[in-house]
């Protein structure tokens, strides 16, 4: 009996692998959007637009637990821990990346640091280093909107990272300080590198090729 439940706890996917797995199913439905089959890019499409409308109607987040369930997160996962992926889920119907070989994907600071002269760039970085987590969902949709809005690819395996850190610790601790922190960093990071420098250069993703 004791070799079974080795065999099957051997046999689970890691954290790591579910979280690869929810991410490639969003970028998934980012390629069929883009399908030459024009009903698959309709169910795309329509998925999409449920998981846009789950961030402000609890009546469209079953679309968003139908790929947590397929990630198996709800199978390991306590539902305490849901939220970052739900909302992840819904930022990307706002903003649905093209597939991957198609460009780069930048992390949050990076992203924001793109909109270039943008007014708005600065203050929704600032609005996003002192919010709690109920707030930081609003700003966040704003951000991604503005992203939206100006065609900039955002990484999502990067953002779902640091939401999950951010959610999981408390508001102020050493660990909430540090995800903030690499926003603001790269964020003026990035800025002081397009404002000198004609050539932008490819952004340091570990992630770039993982998804699927």
């Amino acid at each position: 009996m004791r070799n079974v439940v080795v065999n099957e706890a051997q046999n689970q996917p890691s954290t790591a692998e579910r979280r690869r797995s929810f991410i490639g199913a969003l970028y998934r439905q980012s390629r069929n959007l883009r399908s030459r089959d024009k009903h698959l890019a309709a169910r795309a499409r329509a998925t999409l637009a449920r998981l846009r409308r789950s961030l402000t109607d609890p009546h469209y987040l079953p679309e968003a637990y139908d790929l947590l369930a397929e990630s198996d997160i709800l199978a390991y996962h306590p539902a305490s821990q849901e939220r970052p992926y739900l909302l992840v889920a819904g930022l990307f119907g706002v903003h649905p990346l093209p597939p991957q070989d198609d460009g780069e994907r930048w992390r949050l600071g990076e992203a924001l640091a793109h909109l270039g002269e943008h007014p708005s760039a600065e203050a929704r970085l600032r609005q996003l280093l002192n919010a709690d987590f109920p707030t930081l969902e609003y700003r966040l949709r704003q951000c991604v909107q503005l992203l939206h809005s100006h065609n900039i690819p955002l990484d999502y395996r990067w953002l779902l990272e640091d939401l999950l850190e951010v959610h999981k610790c408390a508001a102020g601790s050493q660990e909430d300080y540090r995800v903030r922190l690499m926003w603001a960093r790269s964020f003026k990071q990035r800025q002081y590198q397009l404002r000198n420098t004609t050539q932008q250069p490819t952004p340091p993703s570990e992630h770039q090729g993982d998804d699927t």
